[in-house]
């Protein structure tokens, strides 16, 4: 999303008023944009498949009560990220838990509060999780996270294949003999995929749902199970960068719609509880980041502005997170004193630490009237932003986190 596009559903306007009131740097996250996109979501779905909202991409308690209040259900990787969204209340039979190194404590933990699926990753530790059923006498409700011989499918970051995730389609045979030899113990919900993360192409993702469905009605031929459930996991991307075209939603609901109507998948889809499971696509465009300037310098053939908050409080900005090139973010700036009057000058904006690394834009155009104490603001930050940074680097103070309503 362009700064334009964000300003059309939340005016600059407001959007200054929040910065000067906040105690910055850190996050400003707006409702109106996640509910815009929670509305478009639900459009692209037309009810045909649930909505689960993946944590890891914002575990803000103040993301999560928005979540909660919206009636999603969540998907955690942690027994913290488990903790806080029924702290949020989000009840526990629409919980999900993934991840590839799930704690006994954590198995635990979701046994007993009876979430709607863990996801097995691996055959050790569904072995952990009978032990757990039979010395606690309670039943384990599961789902088995398949990791599918993926060939050459396009994604954006891989989450399958030869990755940890998930478990490969050679050890399934071992893992469902565990589930039918104690099947009043291990409960089996259905499958679960995830294959790749920050997808743009409306085809890909239909592709990847229709890999799920294709595994759903082997594992039902293959084992003998009735497949209850299909997680088709997430990965919806959000247009970063310049060059970028947005994930077309109305293409994505008519695939959709063509995979689903298939007749191989009619038994599935009637009867299974589809689940798709978005973060980064939810709440990414919701949350600005924002920083103070410092100082204003010139080394070399450079201008630098330099800001209270770094790559520290943003690793993302400064190209964290999986990317292998760093690209600059929308970005804008307010100035506290002259009034922008169109002309601009090229900067080079980084953070306060001691690290080469911690540059958040490159050679962007800001005011020429830019001043210290003006501020400078990143769009698209809401998702893997302060939860997914180095926040204890150099000990500069925390960032602060704001819903505006």
């Amino acid at each position: 999303m362009n700064k334009e596009q964000f300003y059309s559903v939340v005016s600059r306007e407001k959007v200054v008023q929040a910065v000067r009131a906040a105690n910055g740097p850190g996050y400003l996250f707006f409702k109106d944009i996640l509910q815009h996109k929670y509305e478009a979501i639900c459009q692209c779905l037309a009810g045909r498949v649930q909505v689960h909202y993946a944590v890891k991409a914002n575990p803000s308690p103040m993301v999560l009560e928005e979540i909660s209040r919206l009636g999603l259900g969540a998907d955690v990787a942690s027994g913290g990220e488990l903790q806080a969204v029924l702290d949020a209340g989000i009840p526990a039979e629409k919980i999900e838990f993934s991840g590839p190194g799930k704690r006994l404590e954590e198995l635990q933990a979701a046994m007993e509060v009876g979430i709607g699926a863990i996801n097995v990753e691996s055959l050790s530790e569904l072995k952990k999780i009978l032990t757990l059923s039979r010395d606690r006498d309670r039943q384990a409700r599961i789902g088995v996270r398949i990791n599918p011989d993926m060939g050459k499918v396009k994604t954006g970051l891989k989450m399958a294949g030869n990755t940890q995730f998930g478990i490969s389609e050679a050890n399934l045979p071992e893992v469902f003999a565990l589930i039918r030899d104690n099947a009043n113990r291990l409960l089996f919900q259905g499958i679960h995929l995830h294959i790749g993360s920050q997808v743009l192409e409306a085809s890909v993702i239909a592709e990847n749902m229709r890999i799920a469905l294709n595994s759903a009605l082997k594992v039902e031929q293959d084992f003998g199970v009735t497949v209850g459930k299909i997680n088709f996991g997430g990965g919806w991307g959000i247009n970063y960068f310049e060059n970028q075209a947005p994930l077309n939603l109305s293409q994505l609901s008519e695939f959709i719609g063509v995979v689903l109507k298939e007749p191989a998948y009619k038994g599935l889809v009637d009867r299974c509880k589809l689940i798709v499971e978005p973060g980064r696509f939810l709440v990414g465009e919701c949350g600005l980041f924002f920083a103070g300037i410092v100082t204003l310098k010139q080394n070399g053939t450079l201008d630098f502005a330099v800001l209270d908050g770094g790559m520290n409080h943003n690793y993302l900005l400064a190209g964290g997170m999986g990317q292998v090139i760093r690209r600059n973010f929308e970005i804008d700036a307010i100035c506290q004193g002259a009034e922008e009057d169109g002309e601009t000058k090229t900067f080079t904006v980084v953070g306060p630490l001691c690290t080469p690394q911690d540059v958040l834009a490159n050679n962007v155009e800001l005011p020429e009237v830019l001043a210290e104490e003006d501020t400078v603001l990143f769009f698209n930050c809401g998702a893997y932003g302060a939860s997914a940074s180095p926040l204890q680097f150099l000990s500069h103070p925390q960032p602060c986190e704001e819903m505006i309503d």
